[in-house]
């Protein structure tokens, strides 16, 4: 093989599952931008992104590989292309996992870090993609459709004394693009509004218009998770400290991307980890239903924790005039050179709260019916 090959890593976390071979692939698996299922008589393997499945006998876990993407499509008559990637690498004895599909190759490799690409994330076609779920939303608003989703948050509401510089942030992000891509209330481009920036610690329950089943008892287990972490020797006794790194925008989201500076936010996932493995246990004897045991044995298996600490501050309600490459090159210029200037102050965040949200993407209110669950981070 002569032709030169273009790669670009993707920015999750990855684990490799094997369950037994007669078991039936988790629903949770559907949700994600990225799996890879095989069965075989002996086993059913499964690729997908890090999460936070509990400890059990049936089940095997192989965790942080990092992935690298051939660019496609590749022509099926091209030979030799995972051995000119796995070569090098068996050379340094690192490990690999492969995955092939009709376009490309994709080459998993354990606890490997790549230069973080400042500013930029990969874009297909020189276009932003559409938010389905945010379009629905839009679309939908008049309708009383209702979604639902569990999220253990961490940041929010914000700090006021940051409020001034996410609207100076917000400013210098409208200037990488086109006019008619912001302005308008049905704008393509939708920017958070400050009050509902947040890290997100752990997703219980992915937000959704279709899977409504069983809200009370998800919402009661996502609870009794968060209070077991909560009473954890291993609890955070002082708040997170979160300094500005990096900022990107991607084909579908723009991110803020954080250093915590402590460790406690790792000590506060593993804290969830270890709660929701105890209460997959107890679940299995509680009074309820089949079907709710089910979904109740689903969400816990399926908990996800982000391998970053990020905000997610952009998405796109309709698919943006501004190239995409354009608008990536004035964000690098004129935001994520400045991030230091617009965001000088260290983010103390308090508290954790596990929220619903009956409105995607964190726009719910700060009550009683959507704030289920808060704990102190403070003495």
């Amino acid at each position: 093989m002569t032709s030169t090959l273009t790669l670009s890593v993707r920015p999750e976390r990855f684990a490799i599952y094997k369950f037994p071979p007669d078991t039936t692939p988790p629903s949770w698996i559907f949700d994600e931008s990225f799996y890879s299922i095989s069965r075989t008589e002996d086993e059913l393997s499964v690729v997908s992104a890090e999460r936070a499945i509990p400890d059990s006998p049936d089940v095997l876990v192989e965790r942080d590989w990092t992935t690298l993407k051939v660019e496609g499509p590749l022509d099926f008559a091209l030979t030799g292309i995972l051995s000119s990637l796995a070569s090098p690498l068996a050379n340094a004895g690192i490990s690999i996992f492969a995955i092939s599909t009709y376009d490309t190759d994709y080459l998993l490799q354990r606890g490997i870090s790549y230069p973080k690409v400042t500013g930029k994330m990969l874009i297909r076609d020189n276009r932003f993609q559409s938010d389905p779920l945010l379009a629905s939303l839009v679309e939908k608003s008049n309708l009383h459709v209702t979604s639902f989703g569990l999220v253990c948050v961490a940041g929010w509401p914000p700090c006021e004394s940051m409020r001034k510089s996410y609207k100076n942030f917000v400013l210098a992000v409208r200037g990488c693009f086109e006019d008619n891509d912001v302005q308008g209330s049905t704008a393509p481009v939708y920017i958070y509004p400050f009050e509902s920036l947040h890290v997100t610690v752990a997703t219980f329950s992915r937000t959704s218009f279709k899977n409504l089943e069983h809200q009370e008892v998800r919402t009661e287990y996502a609870k009794k998770v968060v209070m077991a972490a909560a009473e954890d020797a291993n609890w955070p006794k002082h708040p997170l400290e979160l300094q500005i790194d990096n900022a990107q925008i991607g084909d579908h989201a723009g991110i803020l991307l954080w250093k915590e500076t402590t460790g406690r936010l790792d000590m506060l996932r593993e804290c969830i980890r270890k709660a929701s493995s105890m209460v997959l246990k107890e679940v299995v004897s509680a009074d309820i239903s089949a079907a709710q045991l089910h979904a109740m044995q689903d969400m816990l298996r399926g908990i996800t924790i982000p391998p970053i600490v990020h905000s997610t501050f952009l998405r796109f309600y309709k698919t943006p005039v501004s190239p995409a490459r354009m608008v990536q090159e004035k964000f690098c210029e004129r935001v994520v050179k400045r991030l230091l200037d617009l965001y000088p102050k260290t983010l103390s965040a308090l508290s954790v709260a596990l929220v619903c949200e009956y409105s995607p993407y964190m726009h719910i209110p700060y009550d009683k019916q959507h704030v289920l669950a808060e704990y102190s981070m403070t003495l």
